[in-house]
């Protein structure tokens, strides 16, 4: 038996006190983004919010950096146009307006996949995720079948100022695009993986689901913001280029 002094009593209820009054967040982390990291409280909260602004800054910077870039291009082309005086034209390929339509809709799908996460329609958001990533890889073909068809019409990169332009500018703007294109793929299949079923059973096969994973619904929302963001900047600027390329003669 341990008799203590009521000093020694009145001290041990005031650490009981201030430590109750602490609290300590459930669960370890790990680094999966679902409240399982040390940025992440074990209830999934996450414990630095502005995370999402900082990486959309990010994105932000590198959209002017890449706008910079083709408005300089322009410049340089619209200088080059105006001192010409005779300035031969590239013909509008017809395959060149199917490539655009290609875009436009792979952006729409995109949006909708992004809308359907929010909504936490995952399997939904991963069906059109992937038909914005098989969009993607049509609209690069086209772009190589439209450089054949260009080709067969005597028309290479040293022909003459105006289709010099056009195969840079659009292989400036088809490599950017597979730098989209790459990410998408690596979120479609990522996406397959944290479904935790094989292509067909998760992305055809199976309804409409909430369940969480290693690749949480907040990393993958993460992504497919940013990514959006760039794809739509691209479809965008494809357009762009078209319009000076050949309707602003």
């Amino acid at each position: 038996m341990v008799v203590t002094s009521p000093k020694d009593r009145a001290l041990i209820k005031t650490i009981g006190r201030r430590t109750s009054s602490h609290h300590f967040p459930p669960g370890r982390g790990n680094n999966n983004g679902n409240g399982d990291s040390p940025s992440h409280g074990g209830d999934g909260r996450d414990l630095h919010p502005r995370a999402d602004d900082v990486y959309r800054l990010g994105m932000g910077v590198a959209l002017v950096a890449i706008g910079v870039f083709f408005v300089a291009f322009t410049i340089i082309y619209l200088a080059r146009q105006g001192s010409a005086n005779n300035w031969p034209s590239t013909p509008m390929l017809p395959i060149l307006w199917m490539n655009t339509v290609v875009l436009v809709t792979s952006s729409i799908t995109l949006e909708i996949s992004r809308r359907s996460l929010e909504r936490r329609q995952l399997f939904r958001s991963n069906r059109w995720l992937t038909l914005t990533t098989l969009l993607g890889l049509l609209f690069l073909s086209g772009q190589v079948t439209a450089w054949v068809q260009l080709s067969k019409r005597g028309l290479y990169l040293t022909s003459n100022p105006h289709s010099m332009f056009f195969y840079l500018l659009s292989a400036a703007h088809g490599v950017h695009l597979l730098g989209g294109l790459i990410a998408l793929l690596w979120l479609t299949i990522k996406t397959w993986e944290a479904d935790g079923a094989p292509f067909f059973a998760s992305t055809f096969g199976r309804g409409d689901g909430v369940g969480e994973s290693p690749f949480g619904v907040r990393r993958r929302g993460r992504s497919v913001n940013l990514i959006s963001l760039y794809w739509h900047f691209m479809a965008v600027l494809w357009i762009y280029l078209l319009v000076v390329l050949f309707v602003w003669r």
